[in-house]
């Protein structure tokens, strides 16, 4: 047991020593826009009979590299409209409802070679939820994988990211418990500084 935790001790100090000592390859501060496809799931609110889940959505976004491997970053989602009739518990549902809101997450690179990074990432998103029954702001968890890409320019990278935002309007939908999950899916031009 104490090998097996000295182990462990040692896996954690050098996985802190990368973090903290390997330089960052690109420049520290980054600003970024994403264009591509946002994705509603109904299906926790109830058996979906006729939907409009899916709109195009857009994303502004600004960072800090601590690290090569290691990033804060704050951000702009506007998730857009969708509307859907769902079967819940209590009758049917028909609703539409427009998104979009500010969050905060922290991002874990893992580096293939000098110009490619894959990375996962988890924050908080303040989200604000118009919908045809109510209007209702909180904050959720948010997580998301990415491919960033470097270009000749130390400049300028792009970045294609799956980000999943949870709960999205837990209230707003009379009748539930559960708000929305909302899948953004986008390709990202970055400015890096």
């Amino acid at each position: 047991m104490q090998q097996a935790c000295g182990k462990l001790a040692r896996a954690a100090a050098l996985a802190s020593l990368l973090l903290v000592a390997w330089p960052a390859a690109a420049q520290d501060v980054y600003l970024g826009f994403g264009f591509g496809q946002a994705r509603a799931d109904f299906d926790t609110l109830g058996d979906t009979l006729a939907d409009d889940r899916e709109s195009t959505a857009i994303k502004l976004f600004a960072g800090y590299r601590l690290t090569r491997l290691l990033a804060l970053e704050a951000f702009y989602a506007d998730l857009r409209q969708y509307s859907a009739t769902v079967q819940t518990g209590t009758g049917t549902l028909s609703t539409s409802a427009e998104a979009d809101g500010f969050g905060a997450a922290v991002t874990l690179g893992l580096p293939l070679g000098e110009k490619a990074e894959l990375y996962a990432k988890g924050g908080v998103f303040r989200w604000d939820l118009v919908s045809s029954t109510a209007r209702e702001n909180d904050v959720g968890p948010m997580f998301g994988l990415g491919l960033h890409l470097w270009g000749p320019a130390p400049s300028a990278s792009v970045r294609i990211e799956y980000e999943r935002f949870k709960d999205v309007g837990a209230e707003a939908f009379a009748g539930t418990n559960d708000g929305i999950d909302i899948d953004l899916l986008t390709l990202g031009i970055i400015y890096n500084f």
